[in-house]
């Protein structure tokens, strides 16, 4: 690869040996190809993580994106363009050789081209470590200095917070399958942590990523017997149409990821303020679940699944025992117990609460994938819709005429 008409030096790339960068529009694409296939069938390599890809720099008029005819800044933007499907050829390659390979590539960095095209061969690597501090604009390291390793990232510790920024690509999974962004929960101890990213992770992201071998014996135990719970439902939840109630981080935030052929699938729970809550699920489920100790599931004579529980807000002093995923057939409830009151809650401020409900609990229409909730914000909850977000405009649902489906013995009110 030559940037500028010239070669650049050798570098180390993390712990390897140093090296130069290769143009992939290239014959040398082949090539590459053919070596993970060889690592696949000499030393049973499945598992292809591609980093450190950029997509522009390459201007050599002996490749495949421009000869001595064209200009240098036409044959850099050729390649850049161009990368992706060369990328894809590839994959396809070394996929077609060797069928049970997993290609990831990582898109966490910046100069990474994107696009719709590499999924259909293989995945994105979405999220590891998550933003630097001078992404986020922090004032004591503007620029990253003085920061090394882990210390340069935001959400690298235990909690809900990491959790929150995961589980924010989901929103795609309407469009694009969420298995097809690898994004990674840490496996951190305390257990609390822990279940919560367990419970995000089973959506369909399936990453962890961590110090693994600092995780305790009972955290170890607790991964073992959840995910090879997790596995049998697997398939299911991932042919599922997602369905999130509340906003990311707001309380509840409840996603339901249920086959409709079958009944199978997952329902999380999630809290950042604590509060009882009740769920009906909006697709019919197997009469064979499995739940969390502190929830309570009742299967209702249409088909759906009722879920009721308390949700409990961190307590520094005193942390409540963690509610987390056990026995995870379907359905699967999972409680967030480590929510904190934090700035991104004052979007959700006293100035946007309706005055009319005061300190009274709010009352929710008992239906299908709706929600019936009582927490300590001064705030209704209406199809994941809250009432600022209606006073704005948003989620304008009547009922009655646009939803008759909800008036055919599945709905329940509660005035």
């Amino acid at each position: 690869e030559t940037v500028n008409g010239r070669l650049p030096d050798a570098r180390k790339i993390w712990e390897t040996p140093e090296s130069r960068d290769m143009c992939l529009v290239s014959g040398y694409w082949e090539k590459f190809a053919d070596e993970l296939i060889r690592l696949n069938r000499e030393l049973g390599v499945s598992y292809f993580k591609w980093d450190a890809v950029g997509q522009y720099g390459c201007d050599s008029p002996d490749h495949f994106h421009g000869d001595d005819s064209v200009p240098a800044e036409e044959r850099r933007l050729s390649h850049a363009f161009l990368l992706p499907e060369y990328l894809c050829r590839i994959a396809d390659r070394v996929c077609a050789a060797c069928p049970d390979a997993i290609v990831d590539f990582d898109v966490t960095e910046g100069g990474r081209c994107m696009g719709l095209a590499f999924l259909a061969s293989g995945k994105y690597f979405l999220i590891n470590n998550g933003p630097y501090f001078h992404n986020m604009d922090h004032v004591s390291h503007p620029d990253g200095q003085g920061l090394t390793g882990m210390g340069i990232n935001v959400f690298v510790y235990p909690g809900p917070a990491r959790t929150w920024i995961c589980r924010t690509p989901l929103s795609y999974d309407k469009w694009i399958p969420s298995v097809l962004f690898l994004t990674h929960y840490l496996p951190d101890d305390p257990l609390s942590s822990q279940s919560t990213g367990l419970a995000s992770l089973v959506l369909g992201q399936s990453g962890i990523w961590g110090d693994l071998g600092a995780v305790s014996e009972s955290g170890v135990r607790f991964f073992s017997k959840a995910l090879s719970l997790y596995r049998q439902v697997r398939d299911d939840i991932s042919a599922a149409s997602p369905y999130r109630s509340g906003l990311v981080a707001c309380t509840p935030e409840i996603h339901e990821k249920i086959n409709r052929e079958n009944g199978r699938g997952v329902v999380s729970v999630f809290s950042a303020s604590g509060g009882d809550f009740e769920y009906v699920t909006r697709s019919r489920v197997q009469a064979k679940w499995c739940a969390v100790p502190e929830a309570c599931v009742r299967i209702l004579p249409s088909g759906h699944a009722l879920i009721s529980g308390s949700l409990w807000r961190w307590c520094a002093a005193a942390p409540v025992p963690a509610l987390f995923l056990r026995k995870m057939r379907f359905p699967m409830v999972s409680a967030d117990v480590c929510g904190f009151q934090t700035a991104l809650r004052s979007l959700w401020s006293a100035r946007h609460w309706d005055a009319s409900y005061g300190t009274r609990s709010a009352e929710k229409t008992m239906c299908c994938g709706r929600i019936r909730t009582r927490t300590n914000l001064r705030t209704r909850w209406e199809d994941g819709i809250t009432t600022a977000e209606r006073k704005c405009g948003f989620g304008r649902k009547p009922h009655g005429r646009r939803f008759p489906e909800l008036r055919k013995g599945r709905t329940r009110r509660r005035n």
